[in-house]
């Protein structure tokens, strides 16, 4: 009599089984584009392993984000140089911006102040305000501010974990 055996392989994500969130969203330097009226006299570099500017001495970039509705956001992280961070800054935040009124919130925010000078480093913050996503009421983006120009400044990546 010929027997044939079936072995069955169950595998699942230790994860999910916990009830952790392991999600991100990933945002490559290649997607940061101005948007503002400045876009067009500002000389700036969005390449596949970084962003930065040459010309202004402020310039703002804001990047919308899509995040599934209902998930926590639990963490937002960037890698970065900041090779004169003692003089000047690069601040990033997600916000909110509600949609009835307009009205937008910071829910977190990293910045390289008070950091000395930052060599291709990582930087995270858990602290999130309003950390629900509620797609209903609000949209979401990313605003990025470097308060001084040039290429020892720049962001290499972005992530929001939820």
């Amino acid at each position: 009599m010929n027997t044939r055996r079936i072995f069955v392989v169950m595998a699942f994500s230790w994860t999910l089984a916990s009830g952790l969130n392991a999600d991100v969203l990933s945002i490559s330097p290649a997607a940061i584009r101005p948007s503002d009226s400045l876009a067009s006299t500002v000389v700036w570099h969005a390449k596949a392993d970084a962003f930065y500017f040459e010309t202004y001495a402020e310039f703002e970039v804001n990047i919308g984000v899509e995040l599934p509705h209902g998930v926590q956001v639990s963490r937002l992280s960037t890698y970065l140089t900041d090779l004169n961070s003692t003089a000047n800054n690069i601040w990033i935040s997600l916000r909110r911006q509600r949609l009835t009124t307009g009205v937008v919130e910071v829910m977190a925010s990293i910045s390289t102040m008070d950091k000395g000078s930052l060599s291709r480093k990582f930087l995270t913050t858990s602290t999130i305000a309003g950390a629900v996503i509620d797609n209903t009421r609000y949209t979401y983006h990313l605003k990025i501010l470097f308060d001084w120009a040039g290429s020892d400044r720049k962001i290499h990546g972005l992530k929001i974990h939820y």
